[in-house]
């Protein structure tokens, strides 16, 4: 018997979990999303093409994430410094969702 709820408790654990750990990227688009429609979509657009202010077309990006985690962060020329508008976190989010828009690999 105690094998039997051992068990059932095991598998509750693994159907929680799995359960937990694919809605985490939904999550992180949708937030992704929303940050970048608050902060970016003014010069880049919804789909990241608009080109406002020299803007760059995000979907013909192929900038490493690395880069574009230093020019978010710090800003360069027209684009501010968002580093006290986002944090960590929240930096990473809207890079994932840029990367999304892109039509090249």
């Amino acid at each position: 018997m105690y094998r039997y709820w051992l068990g059932i408790a095991i598998f509750s654990g693994l159907v929680f979990f799995s359960s937990q750990t694919r809605s985490a990227p939904e999550n992180e688009m949708a937030s992704g999303e929303k940050l970048y429609l608050k902060h970016c979509k003014k010069c880049h657009g919804t789909d990241g093409t608009k080109g406002a202010f020299k803007a760059k077309d995000l979907q013909k990006s192929v900038m490493a994430d690395s880069t574009m985690f230093k020019l978010i962060r710090e800003g360069k020329k027209k684009m501010p410094s968002y580093k006290k508008k986002m944090d960590i976190h929240e930096t990473f989010v809207v890079i994932k969702y840029v990367k999304s828009l892109r039509t090249t690999p």
